[in-house]
């Protein structure tokens, strides 16, 4: 039941978003943090939601 709770939340969030005209980038929940700061560096991305 918790993963199709996390689905809907996904979808809910990325409408969300798109609606915001902003940009979904899907990362791996265990990501280390060096690959998350390079992704957010490389996007130029102002703000990241986790």
């Amino acid at each position: 039941m918790e993963a199709i709770c996390r689905r809907v939340q996904f979808i809910i969030n990325f409408n969300a978003i798109l609606r915001a005209d902003a940009v979904v980038v899907p990362v791996k929940p265990i990501s280390v943090m060096e690959e998350l700061r390079r992704l957010v560096e490389d996007r130029g991305a102002k703000v990241m939601i986790n």
